[in-house]
This record gives structure tokens, sequence and C-alpha cells, in this order.
């Protein structure tokens, strides 16, 4: 969790539109699915716990309901997934300050990777 909620935080921390968030995440409700067959949890798992119900949960899976980054921060989470994991494979278009920003989010990332890695050698 703690590493998809500093994803998290640091996409909400750059200037990329709602619109952009739905096109890269738009439709992730088939990820979510797919993750949690493979994983082998139910409807009713996932909505205890994400404090919801399981008719919601279901709507969210059917699409029927927008998934806010916090709340897919938490599916994530819960099926031991990175947000990445949902982004739709499929072309989407995105302006090019959605680009900008996910650009930097990467940059953002390999920055922290670096980090991480040096902490590590750090301990041994």
């Amino acid at each position: 969790m703690m590493k998809s909620r500093l994803i998290l935080d640091k996409i909400k921390a750059l200037p990329v539109s709602r619109d952009g968030f739905k096109k890269v995440f738009g439709g992730c409700e088939e990820y979510i699915r797919r993750y949690r067959d493979e994983a082998c949890l139910s409807q009713e798992y996932m909505a205890s716990r994400l404090g919801i119900s399981q008719s919601t949960y279901q709507k969210i899976e059917a699409g029927r309901v927008n998934v806010t980054e916090e709340r897919l921060g938490e599916i994530a989470h819960i099926l031991g997934k990175e947000i990445e994991d949902f982004v739709l494979s499929k072309q989407k278009e995105l302006n090019e300050n959605d680009i900008e920003a996910l650009k930097e989010i990467i940059a953002l990332q390999a920055k922290e990777i670096k980090e991480l890695r040096f902490l590590l050698n750090k301990k041994t």
C-alpha cells in the first residue's frame, strides 16, 4: 500500500487533469475483476475491505460507478497490485500536459527506485 499511496500522492501533486486520469485509468474495471478472480477473492470480501456494500462493489466491476484515484489505490493494495497495473493496454489519446505529467511520474518513480536501492545497499 505504501508504494501505491506514494505514487498516488505524486499523481495528485502533478497537473494531470481528471479527464487525463480517466483516459489512463478509465475502464480499469476489467483489470479489477481479473485481478480479484486471480486472487480468488469474492466481491463480498472486497466490499468489506473497502467499507462499501457488495452491490456497490459489483457496480465498480461492471463499470457503472466511476472509480476515484483513492478507491483505485485501495483496490490495488487489497489485490497486491500497483496502480499502473490497472492501465488499459489499448491506446488512449492524452493531451500534451497529461503526457508530460505522466513522464514526470515515471521520472519520480525512477528516482524513488534509485533511492531505495541506495538504502538497500547501505543496509548490507
